[in-house]
């Protein structure tokens, strides 16, 4: 499976690429993310294990992969052998309820912080220091009580809303995942900052203008002098 996706996982895709990518590859990773959670919805399946080291890349297509802990949304679907997968993905009920019944609205939690990471470039809750890391039971703890990551400076509003939403700490206040869908098809780019080698495009538009603003100055005082 991995030899098919020539990108890897989206996570080590992101950790090569994330300052080459404009926030319109981020949006477009985003919708096929949404849509393809919303596949397996509509057949009424529940993924549960949503990562970023089981979404993989193939030609710039997103492939979810490891349908290991996957279940009917009719089956029983409980957490106690299910929490050894990625803590920060993972249904913030099943944290405090081993018993908690794992649903489609935990799959859309996991979307939620899948797009934080497509606007961020990293995991979750990953320090660059060792000294401030968290073990996986502190982790756990933040989060059920509600903690989450901040926006990224830069982050278009609708998309912070949206993930903001599939996150909330209730689970009937979470959109289902056809409404996530229907919301990042809604977003419009024309005022967004691009993230490209850590400026905008705007900001490259702007300052081609100026060059070629001053360009015209310069040779209208040589004009005038001569």
């Amino acid at each position: 499976m991995m030899d098919y996706a020539d990108g890897g996982t989206l996570g080590h895709y992101l950790s090569k690429n994330f300052t080459s990518l404009s926030w319109t590859d981020n949006l477009n990773f985003a919708k096929q993310l949404a849509s393809g959670v919303a596949c397996l919805h509509k057949e009424k399946i529940i993924h549960r294990d949503l990562n970023s080291s089981n979404i993989l890349i193939r030609e710039g297509v997103i492939k979810i992969s490891n349908f290991g802990s996957s279940r009917q949304l009719s089956e029983t679907s409980k957490s106690s052998s299910d929490l050894k997968g990625y803590i920060m993905y993972i249904e913030p009920r099943s944290l405090k309820n081993s018993q908690y019944r794992r649903n489609d609205k935990s799959d859309v939690y996991s979307v939620g912080v899948l797009l934080w990471e497509l606007s961020s470039g990293r995991p979750p809750f990953k320090s660059t220091s060792s000294s401030t890391s968290l073990t996986q039971l502190e982790l756990a703890n933040k989060i059920s009580n509600g903690q989450r990551e901040r926006p990224i400076k830069g982050t278009p509003q609708a998309y912070i809303d949206i993930y903001s939403q599939c996150w909330d700490g209730v689970p009937n206040q979470r959109p289902n995942i056809f409404q996530v869908l229907e919301k990042l098809n809604g977003i419009t780019l024309e005022n967004t900052r691009e993230k490209s080698l850590g400026k905008s495009i705007s900001e490259k538009k702007i300052k081609s203008n100026d060059s070629t603003t001053q360009k015209r100055r310069i040779t209208d005082r040589k004009s005038i002098s001569s």
